[in-house]
């Protein structure tokens, strides 16, 4: 599946891959980049060295079939190549991010409307890659479960 990406697509980037057990009330998986570890000032976000951690629930994914787990890992991996700030932490159930310019280390709860814009941005970044069958074998999944 990796060789499916575009070269240079993890330029910038250096992320981890985990498995967790359980399964969490939301998501088969999560992309978080550690904004801690970033340097400060008003760089360009898209060019600037960013650390991540991808995390996969395999008792979610365990149910999946194999179209739908690369889809789920080609959305994740689009949240890594899209450098967006999906929250380097989370507090009480809710993701939160690094507040820039400040001298205090401070953050701020990620709002609806940026988790939406991230969750599009990583889908249109895995169907760029051509990952359009199984986002298609995905969605079936859950149809066919309604």
């Amino acid at each position: 599946m990796l060789e499916r990406l575009p070269e240079g697509w993890d330029e910038f980037r250096t992320f981890d891959v985990q498995l967790e057990p359980g399964k969490p009330r939301r998501g088969y998986a999560s992309a978080f980049r550690f904004e801690a570890f970033e340097s400060g000032g008003d760089c360009d976000e898209a060019r600037s060295e960013q650390t991540w951690v991808v995390t996969f629930h395999p008792e979610w994914l365990d149910g999946f079939n194999d179209l739908a787990v690369m889809w789920t890992i080609a959305h994740e991996l689009g949240h890594v190549a899209s450098g967006c700030r999906c929250g380097s932490l989370v507090m009480g159930g809710r993701p939160m991010t690094r507040v820039r310019g400040l001298e205090e280390e401070s953050y701020r709860e990620v709002t609806a409307a940026e988790q939406m814009f991230n969750e599009r941005m990583a889908d249109a970044i895995a169907r760029a890659w051509g990952f359009w069958r199984e986002e298609e074998a995905f969605e079936k999944m859950f149809q066919d479960a309604q």
